[in-house]
């Protein structure tokens, strides 16, 4: 930095202890900074994370979501129902929280109908856009799990992902969400 001339105002003002406050706090020196350009936004915008679903992949209008139909997920017999319950509302909070999309959590008249075109026509009758499939089976002590993202206009698989637990179902909260964002990521 360089000298701070207004310092010269406590020889004036304040004598010898201005000139010692000044020199003790550092004010006696004028920093040099290189000038900082901002763009403002309103308080209200929230910068979209780098790799986060853009505001054009959401159909038009300034307050529109897509629709996401989050059903029940399907399992294999050993799969208590408490880690199907877990899954469900992990897939939930990640669609919705990570993505602002709007949830629409409903069971078609077969749950276990994993029948993309039976599954299309489901997501049309309650207005989604999109529907998550969700499947969760067990080998030895860990849970696998498998997503898909299925377009309602197009009747086809927009995204999918697998995951595992590493051992029982201690980390399947992590493992869904994981298995969800990155899915979601990928549409």
């Amino acid at each position: 930095g360089t000298f701070n001339p207004t310092t010269i105002w406590n020889v004036v003002l304040g004598g010898i202890p201005g000139i010692a406050i000044d020199a003790i706090s550092g004010a006696i020196w004028q920093y040099n900074y290189p000038s900082v350009h901002a763009k403002l936004t309103p308080e209200n915008y929230v910068q979209p994370a780098k790799n986060q679903v853009q505001p054009s992949k959401v159909e038009a209008g300034k307050n529109s979501k897509l629709k996401v139909a989050v059903l029940a997920p399907t399992a294999t017999a050993e799969v208590p129902e408490s880690i199907k319950s877990i899954v469900l509302e992990e897939v939930n909070s990640a669609v919705a929280n990570a993505f602002g999309y709007t949830t629409l959590t409903s069971e078609p008249t077969n749950s276990a109908s994993t029948d993309i075109s039976q599954v299309s026509t489901f997501g049309k009758k309650i207005g989604a856009d999109k529907v998550v499939l969700t499947h969760i089976s067990k080998l030895g002590d860990a849970y696998h799990g498998s997503c898909k993202l299925v377009d309602v206009a197009t009747s086809g698989i927009a995204s999918q992902k697998t995951g595992k637990t590493v051992s029982g179902g201690a980390n399947i909260d992590d493992v869904v969400i994981d298995m969800v964002v990155t899915m979601l990521r990928q549409d």
